[in-house]
């Protein structure tokens, strides 16, 4: 997926940077553990942010651009990404940009799987065969 910010084109990319960096900016802890956000361990992040997505915050979309550009050398700023998202908000286009980023989620190799639960995607296990039409 490409995104245009300031007349910058981006190529996101979804891989385990990407998942790494949500682990971490989504953080989840435990009441043994305090402090410690246990989601690097648990790998949960791609899940909230899917979340956020699905109800239009814009913080999700950031986060998102912030995984998919995370391993770029050239990023573009977080003034940058605010005046991007602003401007879909502005120009009330926020959830067709939504949609696109849900449905590039859903054909990244690294993200499909957990992104399509429970969207009628079916699990090879629990598929079930319709039995073959008899003629009498």
């Amino acid at each position: 997926m490409q995104i245009e910010i300031k007349n910058q084109v981006y190529d996101l990319y979804f891989g385990l940077d990407a998942l790494d960096y949500l682990n971490r900016v989504y953080t989840l802890t435990s009441e043994e553990s305090g402090t410690t956000n246990l989601n690097p361990i648990i790998g949960q992040g791609l899940n909230f942010m899917y979340t956020g997505l699905e109800s239009g915050n814009p913080v999700a979309v950031g986060n998102f651009i912030k995984a998919g550009t995370n391993t770029l050398k050239s990023k573009p700023s977080n003034r940058d990404i605010d005046d991007f998202i602003g401007g879909h908000i502005l120009e009330d286009t926020l959830s067709d940009f939504i949609q696109e980023i849900m449905d590039f989620l859903k054909e990244c190799p690294l993200t499909r799987r957990a992104v399509s639960k429970g969207e009628g995607v079916e699990d090879k296990k629990t598929k079930t065969r319709k039995k073959p039409a008899t003629s009498d």
